[in-house]
Formats: C-alpha cells, structure tokens, sequence
C-alpha cells in the first residue's frame, strides 16, 4: 500500500506553494515527512502565504532569507500559537500577552524605536546627545547605564533609522547636529545572537550632509534627508560619499537635481 512517504519532495513543495502557516504547521506536526521537509527546505515558507509569513517572529537582524533553516518551524509554529489566542472567544487568560513601558515618564522628549523580534528598543531624547539599547521588559523608573549606550556625541541628535541587514545585523543609522553646527549621518551596526539574548555594536562611516536635513532613512547604502524645505531632499550613497539634492516641480511634475560632494 501506498505510504504517504513515497510521495516526491519536489511534489509536496508544489501542492503547498501559496499554503496558509497554520496548515503547513499542522502537517508537520502530524507526519514526519512533512517535519523533515519543513526543517529542511526554505522554500516551503517562501512559497507560503504571504499575509501569514510576515507575521512569523524572525529574531532581529534575520530575514526569512538568512535565518536558519532549521529553526523556522519553531518560530511559524509559535505564530500560529499566538493568532490562535488573540482570536480565540473563550475566556481571557490570566497571564498578559503584551507588556507596557511609559518611557516617556522620564523625560516627555523621549523617542522610542523598538527592534522587531529582539525583545530590545532604542532610545534617545530628541535633541539629546545619547541613543541607548535598552530591554522592553524593563521597569519604568530603571536608570540608564553606560552599559546600555551604543552612540554618544557632542551635539544633538535630530533623526534615526532602522534597516534589518540579514545574519544578525540591524543597521542604525543617525543623523544629529555637532557642537561645530555642521550635520553628519553615522552608521552603526548592531549584531543579535540567535536567541536575542546578547548584541554587539560597531560605529561605522560617519558623512558630512550640507542643508542642515531634519530627517534620515537609510536603504542598502543609500540615505534619503529631508530638509526644512517640504520641496527638497538629499539623497546621499554612503560608499561612494557623494550625493544629489533633489528638487521636485510640483506644477510641471519635473524633478530638478544638483550633484553634491
């Protein structure tokens, strides 16, 4: 008789192209062909639904791409664990799903960036000189230590931004103004192990950007800045260190550009 064993990998991967989470979860746990194939093969969840695998919790600094593979199951099992309680209509359970931090009760400047599925947050007074890395399950009046600050600067920090690189990396980015009033973009890599449990940071390229920006966004290597203006950007390759000032004509949908560095 026919097992479902025999059946060709390369058929299973098919038939579940486009699957929702909770069905390719369920099979394998209900047979250990499927658990092989879905420790084994990244294509099973690349194929998924899309709606569902973006709500599969990949520790920071991984994507589905760079993650192992190994240990996706895990990770799309407990999704489907958790959107099973958050719908569920039966009794509310005792235990607290969520766990809230008012930050702001130390100083109402506070701005906060948390790192999704680190367990971590970063954050830094608008127009202060210190970005920390703190735990979200922390009390409220925990004092920030030295131990927790990954950039401090002589000047004033105006913007940041978040970028997941893959393996374990988180890109921040940060745009402040130094005691000289000139404008600089720094890089800074923060490195996750696996369990999220301990980080790394290294300062990278620090850039000089002219037009006093209020804003940054980084993608890959290159940063976009706003300025003052709501009629002029700048957008800047890291590498290369040169960059163009970028003027939208709203009236005639013309865009205007001037070489910088």
């Amino acid at each position: 008789m026919p097992s479902i064993h025999d059946v060709p990998t390369e058929m299973v991967l098919k038939i579940l192209d486009g699957a929702r989470l909770r069905d390719i979860v369920s099979l394998a746990q209900a047979s250990s062909k499927f658990y092989t194939i879905a420790k084994e093969y990244r294509s099973l969840w690349l194929q998924a639904l899309a709606d569902d695998v973006i709500d599969i919790p990949i520790p920071a600094g991984h994507t589905i791409h760079t993650v192992p593979i190994s240990s996706i199951f895990a990770f799309a099992l407990r999704a489907v664990s958790i959107r099973s309680v958050l719908s569920s209509s039966g009794p509310a359970k005792k235990y607290r799903l969520f766990h809230k931090t008012d930050l702001r009760r130390r100083d109402p400047r506070t701005i906060c960036h948390p790192i999704q599925g680190s367990g971590f947050s970063l954050i830094y007074d608008y127009l202060g000189n210190s970005v920390h890395l703190i735990k979200e399950s922390r009390r409220e009046d925990d004092e920030l230590s030295p131990e927790d600050r990954v950039l401090h600067i002589e000047g004033a920090i105006k913007s940041l931004d978040l970028e997941t690189i893959g393996n374990g990396e988180v890109s921040l980015t940060v745009l402040y103004k130094s005691a000289d009033e000139r404008s600089y973009v720094e890089s800074i890599t923060l490195s996750f192990s696996l369990d999220t449990q301990t980080y790394t940071h290294k300062r990278g390229r620090i850039s000089v950007v002219a037009h006093d920006p209020i804003s940054v966004v980084k993608s890959s290597n290159m940063i976009l800045c706003c300025t003052e203006s709501e009629t002029e950007f700048l957008l800047f390759h890291v590498e290369r260190q040169v960059g163009l000032r970028i003027t939208p004509r709203l009236k005639s949908g013309l865009v205007s550009t001037k070489r910088l560095g």
